[in-house]
């Protein structure tokens, strides 16, 4: 493993949710010298810009974490400016790291897939061509169902007299809930009468309320969302 101390740290990837979790993670280390790098100082695809950075800012270690990205619909709208911008980021930054005598590069890349998962088919036509695993004509797929890795999350209830006598500040109050069930087979429509159940006493499934639907996944929020838009 590479010991960074007393090394000299490139970050790209501007503003970006992975360049600004690495870099903090890194300055919480104690590591000073890191220079987190914007496309608004240096385009990568541009070679003349990544040589001004690298003339400007050497680095023993480059964390290339920039990418061009977006959803699906993005990327099958625009494949070629999506593949060309990766192409030559990557390029740039490796072939001029290496110029400049940098000790190592670490690349993080990416793919455009579904459910927080890694697929082998991260691309619109690859998803759009799995067999539908519950019943013939349907839309849940081995693409855009839930993987056995998810995570999960908790939370403390309690009553709000409780919650006073310890001096708690909610952060939610629940007022109303509702459970229901159907054939396993027809995963994910549940919420459709549990969601009813908990808004009709509270008024607010009457004509002119606004809802906030939490998405499961894109195709089961499709789902949910169907029989009330229809109605």
């Amino acid at each position: 493993m590479t010991n960074l101390q007393d090394k000299r740290i490139m970050v790209t990837g501007g503003g970006g949710f992975l360049r600004s979790h690495v870099v903090k993670c890194l300055q919480e280390r104690g590591f000073d010298a890191v220079f987190p790098v914007r496309s608004r100082d240096y385009d990568l695809v541009t070679e003349q810009d990544t040589i001004r950075l690298f003339e400007e800012h050497p680095a023993d270690i480059v964390f290339h974490l920039a990418g061009y990205v977006g959803g699906l619909g993005a990327n099958k709208a625009f494949p070629a400016d999506f593949f060309y911008r990766n192409l030559m980021m990557g390029a740039h930054t490796l072939h001029y790291a290496w110029k400049t005598g940098a000790e190592k590069v670490i690349a993080a890349g990416a793919g455009c897939g579904t459910a927080g998962v890694p697929r082998a088919w991260p691309c619109p036509g690859g998803l759009g061509g799995r067999t539908p695993g519950f019943r013939a004509g349907g839309r849940v797929t081995g693409g855009n169902a839930c993987p056995l890795n998810d995570g999960a999350a908790a939370v403390i209830g309690m009553s709000d007299t409780k919650a006073k006598q310890l001096g708690i500040t909610p952060l939610a109050r629940i007022v109303s809930s509702g459970v229901t069930g159907l054939n396993p087979e027809i995963m994910g429509l549940g919420p459709v009468e549990a969601v009813k159940q908990a808004l009709d006493p509270q008024g607010i499934c009457n004509p002119g309320k606004m809802v906030e639907v939490v998405r499961l996944w894109k195709v089961k929020k499709i789902q949910v969302q169907l029989p009330w838009d229809h109605k």
